[in-house]
């Protein structure tokens, strides 16, 4: 299945919004994503990176079928950070055990070492989150480790995992 990376656009808020309906999923996401998602909310979502500071986020959706099937956002570090750059990504649930992820990921990847100076691009799933952890080793990310209690969602702490990618890698 052919995969491509494009900038957000408002034509992309129905795919979301659907995306979205599966609490599984905003689960894996930060607290700033309510559920349940509204199209009002899928509208912020989109505005968010739709008017992003390319020079400090990259902001892709995923595109598959014709249609928003994922989104890709990488937080270039700043300051002493300024070589590393923080992934994060979301799949809508039928594309979660496809190719798909692991093609998105690549691609966000090669855009980041070509667009920018980092060296090391990172990732932080939730602990439990397998499907996210199996696609980032799929596009040869290395597991660096296991952080505890690091992240908060719905007033509960969670572990997670880091994994990361070198460009000469």
């Amino acid at each position: 299945m052919d995969v491509t990376l494009e900038k957000w656009t408002m034509g992309f808020s129905e795919d979301i919004v659907s995306a979205f309906v599966s609490k599984k999923l905003i689960d894996k996401l930060p607290e700033s994503v309510p559920y349940p998602f509204e199209k009002k909310h899928a509208r912020y979502y989109i505005e968010q990176r739709m008017f992003n500071n390319e020079e400090q986020q990259y902001c892709r959706a995923i595109i598959a079928d014709g249609k928003a099937v994922g989104g890709i956002d990488v937080f270039l570090g700043r300051g002493q950070y300024s070589k590393s750059a923080e992934l994060t990504f979301w799949l809508s649930e039928p594309y979660q055990d496809t190719d798909i992820g692991k093609s998105a990921i690549k691609k966000a990847c090669a855009d980041i070492f070509e667009l920018y100076s980092v060296v090391r691009i990172f990732a932080r799933p939730y602990a439990d989150d397998d499907v996210s952890s199996r696609l980032l080793e799929a596009a040869d990310f290395c597991f660096e480790g296991h952080i505890r209690k690091s992240i908060r969602r719905d007033m509960k702490l969670y572990d997670q995992n880091i994994y990361s990618i070198l460009r000469d890698e």
